[in-house]
């Protein structure tokens, strides 16, 4: 079975049409381009999920708008379900088809922050026959760390979030190598820390064994074919679409990709979000 999944940073600045923050220059171009600014940047990034495929999960992240879900789900064959998860003002957002991973059995909301910022940790636990799944869409705040030191703190936090948790089914699911997971989100990781050869890594119930969530792409290769964060004008202090950062993990088989349609940096070119949606087809 073949699972479309996108995710996606639709930008909170471009939603609320408020030059901000460091989606300041992007909303300004916006408004500057668009009668409506901000707004209709954010419409065009909602046509162009349907642009670039129909799809069995939807990853949002800063989500601000009180019906992405509905106008998604309108417009898409397949998806019927969805649920957020709410950290104080921030909010990401899992859309899925029930048809392919089943109904919601439990769900689990965290802040991954240590500061005083919001960054929400989605977990949906669902199953339809014998497939357990766990979806997990994060926002994770943005780090200078080594490779390793990145990977093993976001392992530290999923671990310790969900295992305090009282959600009893989700923690039996996430130690079970059987289980399917899809972990998706904006890592903010712009040095491509998490590569093929660095997964993040969950200890399994099983003594000495990891499950392994990865894409599958070698760290230049992100530099250099998966660069997704973020929209600048010329002058900014952080550059145009340098790095990664929005991935898709899994510990299944999976192909994760930049839609073509976004392969150019023109400016012009990328009036949706400050980030660009990622793609990934995993078989189960």
């Amino acid at each position: 079975m073949k699972i479309n999944t996108l995710s996606y940073n639709i930008s909170w600045a471009s939603q609320k049409n408020v030059s901000a923050g460091s989606e300041k220059d992007f909303v300004d171009r916006c408004k500057k381009t668009y009668k409506k600014g901000g707004i209709q940047c954010f419409n065009n990034a909602l046509k162009l999920i349907n642009k670039v495929g129909d799809f069995d999960l939807i990853g949002l992240q800063e989500v601000n708008s009180d019906d992405v879900e509905s106008r998604i789900i309108k417009k898409q064959k397949h998806l019927k379900s969805f649920e957020r998860g709410v950290i104080g003002l921030s909010i990401v957002s899992l859309i899925w088809n029930p048809l392919k991973l089943g109904k919601k059995i439990e769900s689990l909301v965290f802040n991954v922050s240590t500061a005083k910022d919001d960054r929400p940790c989605l977990v949906l636990l669902t199953q339809t026959n014998d497939d357990i799944f766990l979806l997990i869409n994060i926002h994770y705040p943005w780090r200078n760390e080594k490779t390793q030191k990145y990977i093993n703190e976001i392992s530290t936090v999923l671990n310790n979030k969900i295992m305090k948790s009282n959600k009893t089914k989700i923690k039996l699911a996430f130690k079970d190598p059987k289980t399917k997971i899809i972990f998706m989100g904006d890592f903010n990781d712009f040095k491509g820390n998490i590569n093929v050869n660095n997964p993040i890594k969950i200890k399994s119930k099983k003594k000495n064994k990891t499950i392994k969530l990865s894409h599958n792409i070698n760290r230049s290769q992100l530099k250099k074919n998966v660069r997704t964060c973020c929209w600048h004008e010329k002058s900014h202090e952080y550059g145009h679409f340098i790095g990664p950062g929005d991935y898709i993990l899994s510990n299944m088989k999976n192909n994760m990709f930049i839609p073509k349609i976004l392969k150019s940096d023109k400016r012009s070119l990328n009036l949706y979000s400050d980030h660009k949606p990622i793609i990934n087809i995993i078989t189960t």
